[in-house]
Formats: structure tokens, sequence, C-alpha cells
């Protein structure tokens, strides 16, 4: 009676449901998928919004610095696509089962072959055939393991009848193992083939196979091949290991083993499997199929092994709710590959989100760094403002127009109507060349100084906008268009400083003094001259008259016509030569304080120059 149920078409499916289902880890959140409230016509429709969603959610491959290829907008696009057009097959296709390990210990072909192999088959060459799958397979990374008809190399067709035990036909696609990073490195780098992260996401089941002593599970769960994909069994396989194969490895390649908590695993399913155990179970029963201990221990190795609870996972995965047809698993699976790319959007915008921020806090560091610049920039260079006039500027140049006036206002005092009468030709040569060696001296070689320190703090700010239009970390907010625009600031003829650039407006200040107040004064000096030389020489000649007709013993002098004696004649000359020099004498000194005056609205105006010259440097 026992060998006959142990003889039945297929020993795997005996103890589904056995008392080793308390291995089982099954998350409370678990529940049935219910796609079928979802038509199918509908599904064809989100499948195609999505599409033209994922350009605009998901980063291309051509723009680089990629985390993963997982995350680009080609691998998302190529797995809608395919969902697309396994959803309008007419005959519809074979329910894909994809089974992928984690390090090189994790047992993954040793699971399969423990699946596939049958000890009761009269045909050993089927089960040979089976164990020697990856024989001369040099190069290649996955194999189809089918029982219909195919002609492609990387197809495994079998007869097993574990793959006619559903209802539907079936396919496995076996991978080989992924290596997972050392602790050294980030999950990044780990070794994903592009074709066979498709095959893991396409799958109708998933079932990844790892084992949690030599991989962390913490790194399973940050690979988007769990996370992204719903209908994924997790396969925790204590394979066995011998004495000498654990010596051989160093010790940072183990971990203890561990569950991860409920909300990283949240739908998913988790089985602990022992394949070697399970294997060496129908191995045994296969050496020697009739003697009653040999069955009993297979029953019990091969139940202990916990691999029938996951063929009644897949069961419940793939079989069909109510009154379902196959086309029904396709859809299904099609919104699990939604929901999987739906994630791999959110992670996108949430990481776009944090650029943003990452970009917007740089950005405000730079600014600030400008306004704390530019705050320090008007104080250093022109001196601190005036606090009931603001609009005024502060010592700097004050204290510099100050000496400048003094120094004039000497040359000025000793520059007087006599001293102009002597060296009228003189007076713009004396006047220009003492206002070109008292003009601001000290405040030019200030400005020099600080035109130095700004042109420093130029290239610094200047530097850390390139650094921050080009920084690897954001490429989402890599903009050519700005790039440009900084490179035409810096190539043009206002980015560059010179020691010209603070001080020319002392310069073209000095300038306009020397040509209009001070020729101004010079003319005025020369009229004055020539005026009074007129009025000296009138004066002179009317006091001559008179003098010469009394001095040749004329009463009444030459002026008898007149009626002025010469008496009177001579104290009218003096008395006109008099009012001359008095006249010339205030007209000089109006002459001075006008250009006083014109001189002070220059240095008001040099103010405003230096402030809106350095306004205009500061804010660009």
């Amino acid at each position: 009676m026992l060998l006959r149920r142990t003889c039945s078409s297929k020993p795997i499916g005996l103890f589904c449901g056995s008392k080793a289902a308390y291995t089982t880890y099954r998350p409370k959140s678990f529940t049935p998928n219910d796609s079928q409230n979802v038509p199918c016509h509908e599904t064809l429709t989100l499948l195609h919004r999505m599409i033209k969603l994922l350009p605009r959610a998901l980063p291309s491959t051509a723009q680089g610095n990629l985390s993963s290829f997982m995350e680009s907008f080609e691998f998302w696009n190529a797995i809608m696509a395919r969902a697309c057009e396994n959803l309008t097959l007419a005959g519809g296709r074979p329910a894909r089962i994809a089974v992928c390990g984690f390090g090189e210990f994790s047992g993954t072909q040793d699971l399969v072959t423990a699946l596939l192999e049958e000890p009761l088959s009269s045909d050993q060459n089927q089960n040979e055939h089976i164990r020697n799958r990856w024989k001369d397979r040099v190069g290649r990374r996955s194999l189809i393991i089918t029982n219909s008809p195919s002609s492609q190399p990387s197809t495994i067709v079998t007869r097993s009848a574990y793959l006619h035990q559903f209802h539907m036909p079936v396919e496995i696609t076996e991978t080989l193992s992924i290596t997972h990073p050392t602790p050294n490195e980030s999950p990044s780098t780990r070794v994903i083939d592009e074709c066979a992260a498709q095959d893991l996401l396409q799958a109708d089941a998933a079932i990844i196979v790892c084992n949690p002593l030599t991989t962390p599970l913490s790194t399973l769960l940050e690979t988007p091949l769990f996370t992204r994909n719903p209908n994924s069994i997790l396969i925790l396989s204590f394979t066995s290991l011998s004495y000498s194969e654990l010596r051989s490895q160093p010790l940072s390649r183990f971990t203890y083993p561990m569950i991860p908590r409920e909300p990283a695993i949240q739908g998913r399913e988790i089985h602990f499997v022992d394949p070697v155990r399970a294997l060496s179970a129908i191995r045994t029963l296969t050496s020697n199929p009739h003697t009653p201990n040999i069955i009993e221990k297979f029953q019990d190795e091969y139940m202990s092994s916990n691999i029938s609870n996951l063929t009644t996972s897949l069961k419940s995965l793939l079989s069909p709710s109510g009154n379902l047809s196959g086309g029904s698993l396709q859809k299904r699976t099609a919104l699990a590959q939604l929901r999987g790319a739906l994630h791999t959007c959110n992670l996108s915008l949430t990481k776009a989100r944090g650029e943003m921020e990452e970009v917007s806090m740089a950005v405000g560091k730079l600014i600030g760094r400008m306004e704390e610049a530019t705050a320090k920039a008007r104080g250093e260079v022109l001196g601190q403002s005036d606090q009931a006039n603001p609009s005024r500027v502060g010592d700097i140049v004050g204290v510099a127009l100050k000496a400048a006036k003094q120094e004039m206002k000497q040359v000025m005092d000793r520059l007087t109507w006599w001293r102009m009468f002597l060296r009228v030709d003189e007076i713009s040569t004396t006047v220009s060349q003492t206002l070109q060696r008292s003009w601001c001296q000290n405040l030019e070689k200030h400005l020099i100084m600080q035109t130095g320190q700004l042109s420093s703090l130029q290239s610094d700010i200047t530097t850390a906008t390139s650094l921050l239009l080009s920084r690897q970390a954001t490429p989402s907010f890599k903009s050519a268009v700005l790039e440009n625009t900084l490179n035409q600031l810096k190539t043009s003829q206002d980015y560059h400083l010179t020691p010209e650039t603070l001080t020319s407006p002392i310069f073209s200040r000095s300038a306009q003094i020397v040509k209009y107040p001070t020729m101004s004064l010079h003319i005025a000096g020369q009229r004055i001259v020539l005026g009074m030389a007129g009025g000296m020489v009138s004066s002179v000649g009317l006091g001559w008259a008179g003098w010469v007709g009394w001095l040749v013993g004329n009463g009444e002098g030459l002026l008898t016509l007149t009626g002025v004696d010469a008496g009177t004649a001579v104290g009218v000359g003096l008395l006109g030569a008099a009012t001359v020099i008095r006249w010339a004498a205030g007209a000089w000194e109006r002459s001075k304080r006008q250009w006083w005056e014109d001189c002070n609205r220059v240095s008001d105006g040099l103010h405003r120059d230096l402030i809106v010259r350095v306004s205009v440097f500061i804010h660009g």
C-alpha cells in the first residue's frame, strides 16, 4: 500500500500541505490577486498609458549615471510592450516560472533538479539529461525548460511529470546565480544580466533563491528583482555544505540568517527549503525503490526539505480563481508588471524630488554666499554707509576726497589775484598738476587692492556655479543652456576685472575737473588780467594827463576842455586804479568759489559713480 502511494506519477506533489508547512512564512498582509475584477481591455488601456508615462518619469540609458538598468525607460518600456503583446495573443502562451539564485551557494540548480527529477521513472536518461542540462553550455546565463518541442539552443525539452500537474502549459526559465556584492561594495555593483532581469519581472511566478548564510537578506531586499514583482516567491535555501567547503571560504562571505520585517516583504511568500536534502532523498529512492525503509526515509527527508510547499505556492499562484481562463493569468501578470513599473516610477520621482531638494540646498547656499559677499563688498570697497543717510558712502571715499580738497585748498589759497596776474598763463597747468598729484591717490590704491579681492571672489563663485551645473550626483538638472549662459558671461568684456574697473571713475572725474572747471578758471583769470590791464591803463592815463599839464606850468593841465583841474585828474586816476584792482581781486575770488562749487559737484558725482560701479559689478 505504501509502495503504491509512492509510485504515483509525481512524488513531489504527494506531501503538499503536510506537517512541514510550519516552515513556511506567510505574511498576514498576503491577499489573493484580484486581477479578475479588471477587464482585459482596461488592462491594455493601462499598459498603453503606462508606456506614455514611462519616458516622462524614468531616465533614458542615453543620459547615463543610472544606478541600475532596471531604472531606465528602455527596460520597462520593453516589459510593457511585451505585456501588451501577451494580452493580444490569440492562442495564449505557457505560464512562465522564472528561477534565479543570489550568491554562489544559493542552490538554484539543485532546487530545479529536485523539482524535475522523477525517482521512479523508467527512463533514467531523462533524469540524466536534467542533471547535465548546463553541461556544454558555456557562456549562457539562462535555460528554458519545457515539455513542448523547440529548436532553440537555450531550450531543454523534458517529459518530466512535474510540468504536467498544473492546469496550463508551464515552462521554467532557470537563470544562473547572481553574485551579491562584497561588504565594501554597494548593491548597485551587483552583477545582473538584463535579459535575466526581464525574465524574472515578466514571469507569472518568480522564484528567487538565496542562502541566508552567505547572502544578507538586506541585500536581497534592496534589489528590484524582488521588491518590484508582486508574483515573487523567496526561497531561503539552507544548502548543506561540507566542512572543507566552509573552511575554504573567507569569514566575510557568511552572515547571520534572519527573517526580514513584514513591511519589507508585504504580499510575498517566504519558504525555507533545503534543495540538497530533497535531491538526496530522490537519489536514495532511485537507488532502491522497493525497500520500505528506503521509502520511509525518502518520505521523511523529502518532507523535511519543505520543497513540496513551493509546489503548493506555485499552484496557488498559477491556478485560476472561479471561472477565470488562461488569459486571466496573463492579465494578472500584466497588472503585476504595471505595479512594478509604477513602483519604479515612484522611486524615480522620489529620487528626482531628492535631487531637487539637494540642488535647492546647493543653490540656496550659493545664493547665501553671494548675498553675504554682496553685503560685505560695499562696506569693504567703499566703507560703511552712513546710518543717517544710507545713500552716501562713508569713510573711505569721504576721507580721500577731504584730503584731496585740503591739499587743493592750500594751492588755491596761495594762488591770489596778484600771483595769478604774474602767472596767468600757468593757472590750468598749476591746478591740473596739483589735482593729479593729490586727487584720491590713497583711494586709488585701495580700490586696486579691492579689485584683486573681488576678482578672487568672482572666480570662486564662478567655479562653484560651474561645479553645481556639472555635478554628476544630479544629472537630471544638468542644463546645457545654463552652462552656455555662464560661458558667455565668462567670455564677455564686463566679466574680467582690471585695475581700471573701479578706479576709472576717479580718472574720469579728475579729467572732468581739469577739462571744465579748471579751464573756466583759467579763462576767467585771463579775462580778469585783460580787464585789470585796460582799467589800469585808463586810470593811469587820466592821472598822467593831469600831472603832465601841471608839470609844464599850465594850471589847468591837458584837461582844460573838460573843466577838470590837474589834481582832480590825478585823484580820479588813482581812484580808478584802486577800483580796477578791487574788481580784479573780487572777480578772481568769485571764479575760485565757482571752481570749488564745480569741484564739489564732481566729487559728489564720484560718490555716485563708485556706488553704481560697485553695485553693477556685484549684482550684475
